[in-house]
């Protein structure tokens, strides 16, 4: 199931995701310090693709810790009553506080992202773990960042892709995604190029257009979405497109992640 991450421990959800990076990624992979950065990034929105039965499991082992908390802070009834006349929160209190914390990481097969500022959505990084492959793991989370992105107002999104992985140029392209242009060497260190892409989530209003019209247009965008297939990442990579056969693509390195505007430049050779 797809999710948000707020809900989760930051600190092991942020060591698990620069786990996958690693395996997927090679030394293109984002570190930890980088990943922990673009989560907690100005205008980020991520999901996790997680077990169904994660999000139940990881509650309960929040609540038995709240628990605990409480036993082991049960016996302090002096200290609890002298907190309490100085009008402070009490060890009790706090345990209590403590069942509304984070609830520890579940496992995460796959995890993307995106970055809205306000006109166009940039995709940052999609990626699934080896083992859960080929079950469409990475298409429902690019649909479900598209609709979002749809909702939160952008006009497009944008992505960069390497031009020799061609199970996420499937994806794009069954999507809708077109190609724009080719950025040489963006991928470091490797110095591969990137194609870069765009699917457009406005319908273009042509004279005096119809609402009808234009509600149809916005509604074929999203059939051609549900149509798609829900295995469309099963194709293994060619040559050696990712140091494994991960699907999805590693939009930025982190120094072009810092630097970057989110906007392709005038100089993207068509």
């Amino acid at each position: 199931m797809i999710t948000g991450i707020d809900a989760f421990d930051r600190d092991v959800l942020v060591g698990r995701i620069a786990q996958l990076e690693r395996e997927l990624f090679g030394r293109g992979a984002w570190s930890e310090e980088a990943v922990r950065e673009e989560l907690s990034a100005p205008a980020r929105t991520y999901v996790i693709d997680i077990p169904d039965d994660a999000v139940s499991s990881a509650a309960a082992d929040a609540s038995n810790a709240a628990s605990r908390n409480v036993t082991d802070t049960a016996e302090a009834t002096d200290v609890t009553a002298a907190a309490a006349g100085a009008g402070q929160a009490t060890p009790a209190e706090q345990a209590m506080a403590s069942t509304s914390q984070t609830a520890p990481a579940p496992p995460i097969r796959g995890y993307a992202g995106y970055w809205y500022d306000g006109d166009d959505a940039e995709l940052m990084t999609i990626g699934v773990g080896e083992e859960y492959q080929r079950q469409g793991i990475a298409n429902r989370m690019l649909r479900w960042l598209i609709e979002d992105a749809r909702m939160r107002g952008a006009r497009r999104m944008l992505l960069e892709v390497r031009i020799d992985n061609e199970p996420a140029l499937s994806l794009y392209h069954q999507l809708g995604f077109t190609r724009l242009g080719l950025r040489r060497r963006y991928y470091q260190p490797e110095n591969i190029d990137a194609y870069t892409m765009s699917l457009e989530l406005r319908p273009h209003i042509v004279g005096f257009q119809t609402m009808h019209a234009a509600r149809s247009h916005t509604d074929s965008i999203g059939n051609a979405m549900s149509e798609s297939c829900d295995n469309l990442d099963s194709r293994g990579t060619t040559g050696q497109a990712m140091t494994t056969t991960a699907i999805g693509t590693h939009m930025m390195n982190r120094e072009t992640n810092r630097l970057t505007t989110g906007r392709m430049q005038k100089e993207e050779e068509r």
